[in-house]
């Protein structure tokens, strides 16, 4: 993290962490798009986020499958969303860099 932004982003499968989010999400009745952060510890599991936006690891989320604007569109439209996880690629670093525009 620099500056609040998450510069380097990695997949990583971690099962434990399915059902404190699950449950959290149902508690709170969410839907679409959400990203949560947690601190796993050897204490146990913090859930210290949960955003209903886009940010810097929502770009990686996309390119691994999880399409979840196009699914928050399905859903209201009572249609069927399909998810594959692709691992191809698992992981995101994010640099600055100048952009040119001709006048």
């Amino acid at each position: 993290m620099i500056q609040g932004e998450s510069k380097i982003t990695y997949y990583t499968p971690h099962e434990s962490l399915v059902q404190p989010v699950e449950k959290l999400i149902t508690a709170l009745h969410l839907h679409g798009h959400i990203i949560t952060q947690a601190i796993v510890n050897n204490e146990g599991i913090f859930i210290i986020e949960c955003n209903a936006r886009f940010g810097g690891a929502s770009t990686l989320s996309y390119r691994m499958g999880l399409q979840s604007f196009l699914w928050f569109l399905q859903e209201s439209n009572h249609q069927p969303i399909k998810f594959t996880l692709n691992t191809d690629v698992t992981r995101l670093v994010r640099v600055e860099q100048d952009v040119y525009f001709a006048h």
